[in-house]
């Protein structure tokens, strides 16, 4: 038996790989657009956090 995990990641994978800029409606873009901006502020407000500092620490960074 085929491991549906497997078929769900390779049929996700086919199906995003086929999409183009002009597939998406507006609505996607601009949900994408905010939680790029939310990553990104986490990402940033995150970094002066003292577990962050501990890892760059860890990693010789």
């Amino acid at each position: 038996m085929k491991d549906s995990r497997e078929s769900i990641t390779r049929l996700s994978a086919e199906f995003i790989d086929g999409l183009s800029y002009e597939d998406l409606d507006s609505g996607t873009i601009e949900f994408t657009k905010r939680f790029i901006i939310d990553w990104m502020g986490c990402v940033i407000g995150g970094s002066s956090t003292k577990q962050a500092q501990i890892i760059h620490r860890e990693q010789g960074a």
